[in-house]
C-alpha cells in the first residue's frame, strides 16, 4: 500500500512508527473520523431533497455510510432502506438516526448487504449513491453497481449520484485538512490529503488519524484509497450502458463543513450531480 502514500504520509508510512495500523478508511476509528467529517458537509443534501420533492416516497440509500442523507431524508418525510457492507457505518448510522425524533425512526430501515449483488426483492421510487460512492470502485464493480440500482427502481424511477467531475489537461495538485477529534477519553487530530491526477483520471485520498491518550499513549492510524475521475461524457457513457437515461445535471459547489477548519480545496470545487431514470 506504501506506493500510494505521498507527501507527509509517505514520510509518517516510512517511519514505521510503533503503535501505526494501516487500516481500512472506512473502518474502526478512521471510518468513525471519516463519518463525523462528511456527516458536517451538507453542500449536496438540499441538492438530494430538492430532487425527491416534498411528496413522500420510498428510497433506497445504497452504501448509506454514517446515514448522513438517511437522516434527513427520513426527517423529510420519505421511508428510507439504507445499505452498507461496513457494520461500522451502519453502527454510526445507527446512533445518527438515535439523535433524531423517534416518531420518524419508524421510516427508516438500515440493511448490511453488498451493494454489488444486493437484490431485496422490491423496488424504490428512488435509489440514491452520495458520497462520491460510484468512484470507488473499478469499472466492472461500477457496473455491478449501477444494475443493483437499476434493479430495485420502480418503472419511472430515478436515480441520483454524485461525482467529481474533471477536464482535459488540467494540472495535478495536491491538498488536505485537518480536522480535531476525540474518541473516548482520547484526543488527537484526523489529517487528510488528496492527490489529484487529472490526466490518469484518479485522485488518491490519504487519511491519518493519532490519538494521545489520558497516559500519554498515542495510537496513530493510517490508510490511502483512490476516486476515479471522470469527466461527463465518460460518465455519462457508463450510466447509458446500463440502461440509465439521464435527465438532469447539476454543478454544486462544495462547501467547508466546518468554519472552523480551513480547507485547502482543489481549484476544481464542483462536485457534479446527475439525476437520470430508469429506461
Amino acid at each position: 500500500m506504501n506506493e500510494k502514500f505521498f507527501g507527509s504520509f509517505r514520510t509518517i508510512a516510512a517511519l514505521e512508527l510503533p503503535r501505526t495500523s494501516m487500516t481500512p478508511p472506512f473502518e474502526g476509528v478512521l471510518g468513525e473520523c471519516y463519518s463525523a467529517v462528511v456527516g458536517a458537509d451538507a453542500h449536496d443534501l438540499q441538492w438530494a431533497l430538492d430532487r425527491l420533492g416534498s411528496e413522500a416516497g420510498t428510497v433506497l440509500d445504497l452504501c448509506c455510510g454514517g446515514g448522513r442523507f438517511l437522516t434527513e431524508a427520513v426527517s423529510a418525510g420519505h421511508t428510507v432502506t439504507g445499505v452498507d457492507i461496513s457494520q461500522d457505518m451502519l453502527h454510526a448510522a445507527t446512533r445518527r438516526m438515535a439523535s433524531t425524533d423517534l416518531g420518524i425512526q419508524s421510516r427508516a430501515r438500515l440493511l448490511a448487504g453488498d451493494a454489488l449483488t444486493l437484490d431485496l426483492e422490491e423496488t424504490f421510487d428512488y435509489v440514491i449513491l452520495g458520497g462520491l460512492t460510484i468512484t470507488l470502485f473499478e469499472a466492472e464493480e461500477r457496473a455491478a453497481l449501477l444494475r443493483t440500482a437499476a434493479r430495485h427502481l420502480k418503472p419511472g424511477g430515478q436515480l441520483l449520484l454524485d461525482y467529481s467531475p474533471v477536464e482535459d489537461r488540467q494540472e495535478d495538485h495536491t491538498g488536505h485538512f485537518t480536522v480535531p477529534v476525540a474518541i473516548g477519553d482520547q484526543r488527537g487530530f484526523y489529517d487528510v490529503g488528496w492527490s489529484w491526477r487529472p490526466n490518469v483520471r484518479q485522485s488518491v485520498t490519504n487519511t491519518y488519524c493519532e490519538l494521545v491518550d489520558r497516559h500519554g499513549v498515542t495510537d496513530r492510524y493510517l490508510s490511502a484509497f483512490s476516486f476515479k475521475l471522470f469527466t461527463g461524457a465518460e460518465m455519462s457513457a457508463e450510466l447509458q450502458v446500463v440502461g440509465f437515461e439521464i435527465s438532469q445535471v447539476s454543478d454544486v459547489d462544495q462547501k467547508p463543513s466546518s468554519p472552523d477548519v480551513v480547507h485547502d480545496l482543489p481549484p476544481l470545487n464542483l462536485w457534479l450531480a446527475a439525476e437520470l431514470t430508469a429506461a
